[in-house]
């Protein structure tokens, strides 16, 4: 008979906390060194259908937030784009200013949900 590596315990809470991260069931098993079924028969008890429902509540009610966030920045930067043109530039200074906030533009608006 093959010696636990740890107590079930011990495993669950590991992997519990690995599941927070976002890991998959067979990640955690590859990192527990565990069978798939070993962290689904761990992890499963805790997560319920009616926890995953919630789960699912959750992020879909943050996707919506970061939505309407992404609207709210959306708008911030068609105005500054539109603003743009009439910042005076007099200096090497504000030169570099401008091609960060430009960048800074750029980068918030590739931003995918």
């Amino acid at each position: 008979m093959h010696k636990k590596k740890c107590d079930d315990g011990d495993l669950r809470e590991k992997a519990m906390a690995l599941r927070h991260k976002g890991y998959s069931y067979r990640e955690i098993a590859k990192e527990l060194g565990c069978s798939l079924f070993k962290v689904s028969d761990l992890i499963s008890a805790v997560e319920q259908p009616e926890s995953r429902l919630k789960k699912f509540a959750e992020i879909d009610e943050r996707i919506k937030d970061l939505n309407s966030n992404l609207n709210v920045v959306s708008s911030w930067v068609a105005d500054i784009n539109r603003r743009m043109p009439d910042i005076p530039v007099d200096s090497f200074h504000d030169i570099h200013l401008v091609m960060r906030v430009k960048h800074q533009i750029i980068l918030i608006s590739s931003v995918h949900i």
